[in-house]
């Protein structure tokens, strides 16, 4: 293709209109100007994805659509929307998770075009939503889904994640939560919850510590709200897969696992490469936590993550941002079964139906065996000279925890010290019995 000099392109697709700059542009590259985009949209040549997966992303948007942070400067290259838009549909996400989005009122028009944008370009419509601190040149956190593919509903301002435990304070920000659940094949759902953490090193630091110390209280919150021990932490965590994330998350009190990703960068800053956005998902979320893990798009995914970004900047990293997109695919299916599918399923392995406690009605039985599944690990190291068993376990709902644990009248003293510190979800019954597995 040659070079178009000053002259300067449109292209129409499906009604939006997508500007092409100067400069040469790969055919099979979205990243390389909007017109290449929106022809590959034309095309049909999309991002794949299987059709038997939810695909959710995150991205900051780096002061959008202003495109920096704080207020608005000369010389800096607005976000272009139109492209953003013929992205974020080319690589076919129905759920993202939003950073840097600011809220005033020309921010409030280009979420609009935006959303607009993506009706035209995908069919569906689409809805957004955003914390709710002030500030117009404020840098919120945010959630973006195709509500032809996903319902969303129970949205909730988490706090805890603000690491000065009030939702807008000092300028951190806080976490913003809703539950999704596919409108589609087996109807997967879970909480889902956009973050961006402090920035800066020292303090900023100590502050991130903080916030990922502030997860679990969004867990227990999302719980009340929509009963579901899955939940994906999704968002710019300012610092790499290292090992004290990693560590870090599977420390809480409710354990996350990170979804590190496939490339070396999710991003630039001051034109090095970095890695700040990432995947936190629930243990107990079996759908996705013994799953492959986040794989990086844009520019970063293009280019191979070089250690400095070329001069000048790509076209993707200053019309778009210089994060980069990171993709993490959910299998649709929903392991969340209810009180007939357990029956069958403890007649079959154990010859017995659920205790007299039964089941309450919002409670998934799932859930406790996918307490039970993450405390294996604890279970096994405590319990290597026994053999594995059934065992009935009696729950009170005051207070989520084990009260009597036996098999046949006696349990091993090893299981029944793990199961009593274990804590269970709050239940809708003052007690619970159940009959349930210990495999080691």
């Amino acid at each position: 293709m040659k070079t178009l000099g000053k002259y300067i392109v449109v292209v129409a697709v499906g009604g939006l209109l997508l500007g092409l700059g100067s400069g040469e542009a790969r055919a099979d590259d979205p990243w390389s100007s909007p017109a290449t985009c929106g022809q590959l949209l034309r095309a049909g040549k999309l991002s794949g994805r299987s059709g038997a997966v939810l695909r959710v992303g995150t991205w900051n948007l780096n002061g959008f659509p202003d495109g920096a942070p704080g207020k608005r400067r000369g010389g800096v290259a607005r976000t272009n929307v139109a492209w953003l838009a013929c992205t974020l549909a080319w690589m076919q996400l129905d759920l993202v998770a939003l950073q840097g989005v600011k809220n005033h009122y020309r921010a409030r028009l280009a979420l609009r075009k935006l959303s607009n944008g993506l009706r035209k370009l995908t069919g569906a419509s689409w809805q957004y939503k955003l914390d709710k601190c002030r500030g117009n040149d404020r840098e919120h956190v945010g959630l973006l889904w195709n509500t032809k593919r996903v319902k969303g509903s129970n949205f909730r301002v988490e706090e805890s994640l603000n690491p000065y435990k009030r939702a807008c304070r000092s300028g951190q920000r806080p976490g913003l939560r809703g539950y999704f659940k596919a409108r589609f094949g087996g109807g997967v759902d879970f909480h889902m919850m956009s973050v961006q953490l402090a920035t800066g090193g020292g303090l900023g630091r100590q502050l991130r510590k903080r916030s990922v110390k502030g997860i679990p209280g969004a867990y227990r919150s999302g719980w009340r709200l929509a009963p579901d021990p899955d939940m994906i932490v999704a968002g710019d965590f300012h610092t790499g897969a290292g090992p004290w994330l990693s560590r870090a998350a599977a420390s809480l009190s409710t354990p996350f696992l990170l979804k590190k990703s496939n490339r070396q960068c999710t991003g630039y800053a001051d034109q090095s490469r970095r890695s700040w956005s990432h995947f936190l998902v629930a243990r107990d979320m079996v759908e996705v936590s013994a799953y492959s893990g986040s794989r990086v798009a844009g520019y970063c995914a293009r280019s191979r993550c070089p250690v400095q970004a070329p001069s000048p900047l790509p076209a993707a990293l200053t019309s778009l941002s210089p994060h980069c997109p990171v993709i993490l695919d959910v299998p649709n299916r929903d392991v969340d079964p209810g009180r007939q599918e357990l029956n069958s399923w403890a007649t079959k392995t154990y010859g017995t139906k659920v205790g007299k406690g039964g089941l309450p009605r919002k409670l998934s039985a799932t859930m406790i065996k996918k307490v039970l599944h993450s405390l294996r690990p604890r279970l096994k190291r405590a319990c290597r000279r026994h053999g594995s068993g059934a065992y009935t376990l009696t729950i009170l709902g005051a207070t989520g925890r084990v009260s009597e644990v036996a098999k046949d009248g006696t349990a091993p003293s090893c299981a029944l010290g793990v199961l009593k510190r274990a804590t269970f979800p709050r239940f809708q019954v003052s007690a619970l019995q159940l009959l349930v597995p210990v495999i080691w």
